[in-house]
């Protein structure tokens, strides 16, 4: 089945038997999910920071480019190698409605509407990674 409102893209190819178009249509919904879970990733290594920890929500602004969004912390690896504490950082972008979710001030407030997460997002692109 294929949506002829997409113009061009990858393409997922699922061969499963199932009972009826409903069973086909969540499947294929599920496995797309899955699939563009891991469509934007990024690692980074930062100076150490305790409180970065895995399932956090972080920001990386516009100084970041075509990669500015918001992540999910999905991995936290903290470091002391010889007096020096760094942290790295494995992050998934954030989807909603098939998009990733550019970072906004509005939609990173305590208590967002967006129904993602609960809390501040830290800013990776500030320099003392402010929250806003």
């Amino acid at each position: 089945m294929q949506d002829p409102s997409v113009k061009s893209g990858d393409t997922l190819t699922i061969d499963e038997r199932v009972e009826d178009e409903a069973e086909a249509k969540a499947i294929a919904k599920s496995r797309l999910a899955k699939a563009n879970e891991d469509g934007l990733t990024a690692s980074l290594t930062l100076v150490g920071d305790p409180l970065m920890v895995a399932g956090q929500v972080v920001a990386l602004g516009a100084s970041f480019g075509k990669y500015a969004a918001l992540y999910l912390v999905h991995k936290a690896t903290h470091k002391i190698v010889r007096g020096k504490y760094t942290t790295q950082l494995e992050l998934k972008a954030i989807r909603q409605d098939g998009k990733v979710r550019k970072a906004t001030t509005k939609d990173t407030k305590p208590a967002s509407k967006s129904g993602l997460f609960d809390g501040p997002v830290q800013d990776l692109s500030k320099p003392q990674g402010q929250t806003f």
